[in-house]
């Protein structure tokens, strides 16, 4: 004769089912949070790049981006015209988020070389310091961001100040290229 009561093997049965359904939806959480942190990471670099333009061009004093792929801050400064500085800004990455490296072309060096007549500089320890002119203008750079084994490129417009993304280390390497070369037909 059966009651109305569930057995010991049912209500185990139940109770792995629902363990794997709250596995489950905190494995996609999860990645759903790391890509909102790679995400917040870039708009927080964005954000200091436009920051430091829109500075310099504003008050016609020098403007800074100072990137401490050490301590993993970037820091906007203001200078007036005797060299003291007027205004500092720091930004920290979301945790779990690091700058590896920043490719500028201002700065030769021997430690990333794209081209035979051109030499793209790749920082990956100290601070690279980004200076714009009193227009708002700098350099254009690109900064390698990482998640663990996700990494994306955030290349900079000296010029117009755009940003563009990228995940292929090719194609970041043939626009710096051509940036340090001036080539049309750079790699």
């Amino acid at each position: 004769m059966r009651r109305g009561a569930f057995t010991l093997i049912e209500v185990m049965a139940v109770v792995v089912v629902m363990g794997l359904l709250a596995c489950a939806t905190a494995w996609t959480m999860a990645g759903t949070a790391r890509r909102g942190n790679r995400d917040l990471a870039r708009s927080r670099l964005v954000f200091a790049d436009r920051l430091a333009r829109v500075a310099g061009s504003r008050t016609g004093q020098r403007s800074t981006l100072d990137i401490d792929l050490d301590k993993q801050t970037i820091t906007r400064t203001l200078t007036d015209t005797d060299g003291r500085e007027v205004d500092r800004q720091t930004v920290t990455l979301p945790e779990g988020q690091r700058v590896e490296r920043v490719l500028t072309v201002e700065q030769p060096d021997e430690s990333w070389v794209f081209a035979d007549d051109g030499v793209v500089h790749a920082d990956e320890s100290g601070v690279v310091e980004i200076v714009y002119s009193r227009h708002g203008r700098s350099p254009s750079y690109a900064v390698l961001l990482s998640t663990g084994d996700e990494k994306q490129w955030v290349v900079f417009s000296g010029l117009t100040g755009q940003t563009d993304t990228q995940t292929d280390d090719k194609t970041v390497k043939n626009i710096f290229s051509l940036l340090a070369t001036g080539r049309a037909d750079a790699d």
